[in-house]
């Protein structure tokens, strides 16, 4: 329930502002996305296409770029020789049934799997910021330039929606953003998994939308 004082609050003003909003994309890459090997990899690229997703990021881009918003990439890279990528023992890796990090050899430096998908191509005024792990703040410089550029509320979107995009909605909250969860442009692996988070974990930390939903209210 919304109190008398709390409409004097500007962070509970519904509208998006442009100028104090990024959209963030989180692991839109060859190896991630384009990628139709393996069981979680192939089911990821399947998924992709089944919910247009990279039709959907070019779209909200393209918006974000009309109305002011400032566009963040975030890429996950690894060294060639794999020393920046720490084997972590898990369920799945002890029953077989997952592979440990370090055996991946996937999103190399330099390589087209570690690339932006074709369709997304950074501007000058755009940011592509490199994360060693799964939340886009660990390790990286995104915190540093959201504040410089005095940015409140967040637009997230990318894959997975309970790997990347959950710890990365986690992080943002925690750091005291606004943020919007672009349903239509995330995926995960099993379906249920984006489900879940979805209706039940970002709810409590953020609000839901789609595509056209936020490009109406970056133009509104």
């Amino acid at each position: 329930m919304t109190t008398a004082a709390s409409h004097a609050d500007p962070r509970l003003d519904p509208r998006i502002d442009p100028s104090r909003t990024a959209l963030v994309l989180i692991d839109l890459q060859n190896d991630i996305v384009r990628n139709d090997q393996g069981p979680f990899y192939g089911a990821t690229y399947r998924q992709v296409l089944e919910r247009k997703l990279i039709d959907n990021a070019v779209s909200l881009v393209e918006a974000a770029h009309a109305t002011g918003a400032t566009v963040f990439y975030i890429t996950v890279v690894r060294r060639d020789d794999y020393a920046d990528v720490v084997n972590q023992l898990t369920d799945l890796v002890a029953a077989g049934r997952g592979v440990p990090a370090k055996q991946q050899r996937s999103l190399i430096a330099g390589t087209h799997g570690a690339q932006l998908v074709d369709e997304l191509v950074p501007t000058l005024r755009d940011y592509v910021l490199v994360k060693k792990r799964r939340g886009a703040f660990h390790a990286s410089e995104l915190d540093f330039h959201l504040r410089s550029l005095g940015i409140t509320t967040i637009v997230i979107g990318g894959v997975a929606t309970d790997l990347g995009v959950e710890n990365t909605v986690r992080e943002a909250w925690d750091r005291d953003y606004n943020i919007v969860v672009v349903e239509d442009l995330c995926t995960a692996v099993p379906a249920s998994a984006h489900d879940y988070a979805i209706q039940s974990v970002f709810p409590r930390m953020a609000r839901v939308m789609r595509t056209e939903q936020v490009i109406q209210a970056l133009r509104a």
